[in-house]
């Protein structure tokens, strides 16, 4: 039995570049407002400012660092299991759908290995003050932070769901369209961003390219297949343009509690 592969269409990479977009935002949101965010109060500080790559507290703290890429860490487990869930369950379950778990899984983790990364050379960043606390700190980091990026690349591309390459491309275009728009709001301006936001987010999006399996093909390339496509299709479209212009319209700027 042989199965054709369908044709990439312009729906489809403008489906994959928004489902980029939301992903990416969520991801954000988890590691700066649920994981920055909650490390704040939980050390008895006070959230002055949350923006799209960045967190104010009133206070500092280990606490407060780790909170971020611990954030992205669990979500990273949570998306994973969600997208080998929809891989193995009995009833066809929308590409689209399982797709959106497979990214938001992959920006976690390369978030959580990028910072890892960019704290053992560096010595800044959300794990710096663990590095500087541990012996070898940083080479620790380092090996971590690769061992990590590594074994996730081959999980990845092992469970990728996209049946073309330009399709992830697509997704990773969106996600950081998403990214600049919104940095581009930042009050901290372009050079305040670049010192208050370390490039663990770039490096997410390296990881990202790097987890394309060009040798992979799937029977379904786009996301949602015609008998899926209608009002489905439709909700989750409008939801991911809602939470996207969200992320950039609220936290662009930076939302004060």
């Amino acid at each position: 039995m042989t199965t054709s592969l369908c044709r990439t269409t312009s729906n489809s990479i403008i489906k994959w570049a928004l489902l980029g977009a939301a992903s990416y935002a969520l991801a954000a949101l988890l590691h700066e407002g649920v994981g920055h965010g909650l490390g704040c109060l939980l050390a008895g500080g006070d959230i002055e400012l949350v923006t799209s790559s960045y967190l104010s507290c009133s206070r500092r703290g280990a606490l407060i660092d780790v909170a971020g890429p611990v954030a992205n860490a669990i979500a990273f487990v949570a998306f994973a299991a969600l997208a080998s869930w929809a891989k193995s369950y009995r009833r066809p379950v929308s590409r689209f759908a399982s797709g959106f778990c497979w990214l938001e899984a992959a920006w976690n983790l390369y978030w959580f290995t990028g910072y890892l990364l960019y704290s053992g050379l560096t010595d800044h960043g959300d794990w710096s003050l663990i590095a500087q606390s541990l012996p070898m700190g940083p080479y620790l980091l380092m090996a971590a932070g690769l061992l990590a990026t590594i074994q996730g690349i081959r999980w990845f591309r092992r469970s990728n769901p996209f049946g073309q390459a330009n399709t992830l491309f697509a997704a990773y275009a969106g996600g950081s369209a998403a990214a600049l728009f919104a940095a581009a709001f930042d009050p901290a301006g372009f050079v305040g961003l670049l010192l208050r936001a370390p490039p663990a987010a770039p490096l997410a999006g390296i990881c990202l390219l790097l987890s394309v399996d060009r040798h992979h093909r799937s029977p379904i390339e786009d996301g949602v297949s015609r008998h899926e496509a209608g009002f489905r299709d439709v909700v989750w479209l409008g939801g991911l343009v809602i939470g996207t212009l969200f992320f950039i319209g609220v936290l662009g700027p930076g939302w004060r509690p």
